[in-house]
């Protein structure tokens, strides 16, 4: 046998042990960093088909399994403590105790009814002042023996449940702000008691009206700024619920055209027996749609107020910041 046959003989084959386990552990660090940035998914599509498919398949598990377990723990306990504050807030609100909110939520289906959704709303929101909000405003139906009391106090949880702080933000400058009147004023006047204004007449106590709380789009969004790129989305969420109307002054609007038409003509015709020929002078422009709460949209920011929420400086504050 020749040296070079025995020098081949004596050399070991490439193995797990060389450059396959370098390989290996390249992949193996390339997918750590794409965990960790969120694309551990997208590895899939790079990495080879048996059994490095499988180790980092492991390696996945591994890795995601006692973050995802973490979260999990963190997430029940934030529902822990929100359920605690929940049924605190109902007690407080009713004076009763807890056991006692317990007994009047399981004595008829529409009760069970009221309370899980208003308990799975506060469960599931970062608001601390929506779950003190939700439990206020769902013990008034425990409480209620009328049944009409029951589906209002439903309606009003549901649409807490879908109010966040910009929203309410919204909400409140319609609710508790009449817009200004005249150039002159620097800003909105503030209602200091939204009921009594709601229904003050010459005659006293009157039956809910508007007043002048009547906004346009661009009246909200001088001074609500910071809403004005999601303005559309917190009309929508408002309108669903029933807590604002659109008001198109349609009536108005056609009766101002149908004036502009006969003074339009008219001077054709005093035009035209003079011998001249009148070009089209319609002074006319149509109404702005206006924005106005409902009574149920006052009920539901009334609900805030009386739970202590203050609308967060952040969304009531001039936008100073530079596009």
């Amino acid at each position: 046998m020749s040296d070079e046959t025995e020098q081949a003989e004596a050399e070991p084959e490439p193995s797990a042990t060389g450059s396959g386990l370098e390989k290996r552990i390249k992949i193996t660090a390339l997918y750590e960093q794409m965990v960790a940035v969120g694309l551990g998914d997208y590895f899939s599509l790079i990495v080879p088909t048996g059994e490095l498919r499988e180790v980092f398949a492991g390696l996945a598990t591994v890795m995601v399994t006692p973050a995802v377990s973490r979260i999990r723990q963190e997430w029940s306990r934030d529902r822990q403590r929100n359920g605690r504050a929940f049924i605190d807030a109902a007690a407080e609100a009713a004076n009763r105790t807890a056991e006692e909110v317990f007994t009047l939520a399981s004595e008829s289906p529409k009760t069970r009814i009221l309370f899980m959704k208003a308990l799975d709303a506060a469960t599931n929101t970062a608001w601390d002042h929506k779950v003190r909000t939700l439990g206020r405003a769902m013990v008034q139906g425990l409480v209620a023996s009328d049944e009409t009391v029951i589906d209002m106090a439903g309606m009003i949880s549901a649409a807490i449940a879908d109010i966040d702080e910009p929203t309410l933000a919204l909400l409140e400058l319609l609710v508790a702000y009449d817009p200004t009147i005249t150039v002159a004023d620097r800003e909105p006047t503030i209602i200091e008691d939204v009921r009594t204004y709601s229904h003050e007449s010459p005659y006293g106590q009157g039956s809910w009206q508007v007043r002048g709380r009547k906004w346009s789009e661009y009246a909200i969004g001088r001074w609500r700024p910071r809403l004005t790129p999601v303005l559309r989305s917190l009309f929508g969420t408002l309108e669903r619920h029933g807590l604002i109307e659109w008001d198109s002054n349609i009536n108005e609007t056609l009766d101002t055209l149908a004036r502009a038409l006969r003074s339009d003509t008219q001077q054709r015709i005093a035009g035209q027996s003079r011998g001249q020929r009148s070009p089209a002078n319609l002074q006319w422009r149509p109404s702005v749609p206006v924005c106005s709460p409902t009574e149920l949209g006052e009920e539901v920011y009334l609900r805030f107020q009386e739970a202590g929420t203050t609308v967060p400086d952040a969304w009531t504050s001039p936008n100073t910041e530079q596009p």
